[in-house]
């Protein structure tokens, strides 16, 4: 009787030229009651799909119908919905939420990384100040620098280590040293994740990470200020160590430019 009443109903209000919103929801009514009452999903999407063309903003029947195609396995369409869903939601926390949902239907269901990391840079841009997102999004760009060709890897890496050094300004001491050596595993020439871990460790009993750093820094760099300041530094700490030959060769180029510093 009620499947019978919205018919009639719904057939009233067409007749009646009644606004497409209001018979966006009588269509979502009766496909809730398809889905509910009669175990009929498939009657139920197709009301779904028909009050999102009257209503495109209805977000109770992007959600049915998602929801209804992720149950079929059906993940293609149920990742478009996601991304309706998202562009109409108003409230920035359901957003971020529905674009993570995203990202981990795209990779973990449809083997997607593209999709997972566009949808993720979305929720990051979101709330760029979340320590996890950012860290989830620098993973994602990473395992998919390892496959990519050359021009992307180059981008990736240098997206994701820009990622790590700000999750590393958000974090203890000795968490944030992994992130910055990660991040200059990515980029060793990174100025920004450099310079911080620098900073943390200059004065510090573990201050001998830093040479290795300044040679994968140095192998890469051109002869500049920046790069003759640290071949400075890495040339003290070969010779504290005793390696002066090493301190000599590390030299060469910032004498050969005529740094004043390096002369000395």
């Amino acid at each position: 009787e009620q499947k019978t009443f919205l018919e009639q109903r719904l057939l009233t209000l067409t007749q009646l030229a009644a606004p497409p919103q209001q018979q966006a929801l009588m269509r979502f009514d009766l496909g809730d009651l398809w889905r509910t009452r009669f175990d009929r999903p498939a009657k139920a999407l197709l009301e779904y799909r028909r009050a999102l063309e009257l209503d495109p903003g209805l977000l109770v029947a992007m959600y049915e119908s998602r929801q209804l195609y992720l149950a079929q396995n059906d993940l293609r369409a149920a990742a478009e919905l996601y991304e309706l869903e998202a562009g109409a939601e108003s409230d920035p926390a359901r957003k971020i939420a529905l674009y993570c949902e995203l990202s981990a239907i795209y990779r973990e269901r449809i083997q997607d990384i593209d999709g997972a990391i566009s949808a993720l840079q979305r929720a990051c841009a979101l709330s760029p100040g979340d320590s996890d997102l950012s860290y989830e999004l620098a993973s994602l760009l990473l395992e998919r620098a390892e496959r990519a060709d050359e021009r992307t890897r180059r981008a990736d890496y240098a997206a994701a280590a820009d990622l790590l050094v700000q999750v590393a300004r958000a974090v203890p001491f000795a968490q944030a040293l992994g992130f910055l050596e990660s991040a200059l595993g990515c980029v060793p020439t990174h100025a920004a994740a450099l310079a911080e871990i620098e900073r943390l460790l200059k004065g510090t009993p573990e201050a001998g990470r830093l040479a290795g750093h300044w040679v994968a820094y140095l192998a890469v760099a051109p002869v500049d200020e920046a790069s003759n300041r640290r071949r400075v530094l890495l040339a003290q700490a070969y010779a504290e160590q005793g390696q002066i030959e090493d301190a000599i060769f590390c030299l060469e180029p910032a004498v050969d430019a005529g740094d004043a510093a390096a002369k000395k």
